[in-house]
């Protein structure tokens, strides 16, 4: 499919059916913020490497705009939207390789917006799907449907939650769509049209299985939306933290095997972290300085990444590892 088709066919659908995620009619469990479950544990956030110099190999995807992944071997996979190549270093940021290009072959894509890593395959998403690699960067398969995406997260089945705009007949006004390893696409989360553009593909989701949770519009306010995963229909539940909203809003999220992970922005720019109970949503522990940057995809640790310019112009990425220690731990 040509990309003017693909254009005609975002645009045309967008400026008909647009769908948000119920809130206001689903049950609302409010949580108290200040509430720590575990006052004592504690978040740290240490940088581990840097990306970027005057010259080198791959380091022309190091940009503002770079999407960062790390894989279950430590390898940081570098992505630039619209770029065809991904570039590879490996743990000590040291450059190893690039793989793809432009093209509508195997291994080949158009208008790349970002990559992201399960236990055993690179998943890399364009314009015009999904595309499944070994950790060889060997081709495995492409499923191929316009799209829009945003965010995603890889589950340990390797099934592909992200949320987006996919304007299939099945998929056309949801904003939530999981992606199995064999292709099949299963859409929900949409309630009526609206017109208008959705922003979707600027909201975070991160989850396992059994549940997803999905903030609606990065920086929308301290609400997430907790999706039952176990049945049908799909059984959504917000959760509203109980903060002031002038002081900070939800940014990001991510999930690991510790818990679900809350990037919050406070005033001047700055970030806090929190450790969030999945099942209860109450806050277990939260980070005592501010951050920079935003979460990175992939399997594995939690990392963070920031992008700088050096007084001369150079620029870095800066990844940085979350750790998370109970006492006598």
């Amino acid at each position: 499919m040509g990309i003017d088709i693909v254009r005609a066919l975002l645009g045309g659908l967008l400026a008909s059916v647009l769908a948000a995620v119920p809130s206001s009619a689903q049950d609302t469990i409010r949580v108290s913020d200040d509430d720590l479950a575990c006052p004592a544990c504690v978040i740290s956030v240490d940088a581990v490497l840097t990306i970027g110099g005057l010259e080198g190999p791959g380091l022309e995807v190091v940009d503002r705009y770079s999407r960062v992944a790390i894989d279950r071997t430590g390898r940081v996979l570098v992505s630039l939207y619209r770029y065809p190549e991904i570039s590879v270093f490996d743990s000590t940021g040291a450059f190893l390789r690039v793989f793809g290009r432009s093209g509508e072959g195997p291994g080949e894509y158009q208008f790349v917006h970002h990559v992201d890593a399960g236990l055993r395959y690179i998943h890399v998403f364009d314009m015009r799907g999904r595309t499944v690699l070994d950790y060889d960067f060997g081709f495995i398969r492409a499923d191929a449907f316009p799209a829009q995406m945003g965010h995603s997260d890889v589950l340990e089945s390797e099934d592909v939650v992200f949320t987006g705009v996919v304007p299939t007949r099945a998929s056309a006004g949801h904003p939530l769509h999981v992606l199995n390893l064999m292709g099949v696409l299963e859409s929900f989360g949409g309630q009526g049209p609206v017109v208008g553009d959705p922003g979707w593909e600027a909201w975070p989701i991160a989850g396992d299985a059994l549940t997803l949770w999905v903030l609606e519009g990065a920086g929308a306010g301290n609400r997430l939306t907790r999706w039952d995963m176990r049945g049908e229909p799909r059984d959504p539940t917000v959760y509203e933290w109980m903060v002031d909203e002038e002081d900070r809003d939800l940014k990001n999220i991510k999930r690991d095997a510790r818990g679900l992970w809350a990037l919050w922005g406070v005033p001047g720019g700055g970030r806090r972290l929190d450790l969030l109970d999945p099942v209860t949503g109450r806050t277990v522990a939260r980070s005592r300085d501010d951050l920079v940057g935003t979460f990175v995809d992939g399997t594995g640790s939690i990392y963070l990444k920031h992008f700088r310019e050096s007084d001369a112009g150079i620029p870095y990425i800066t990844l940085f590892r979350v750790d998370f220690s109970r006492p006598g731990s």
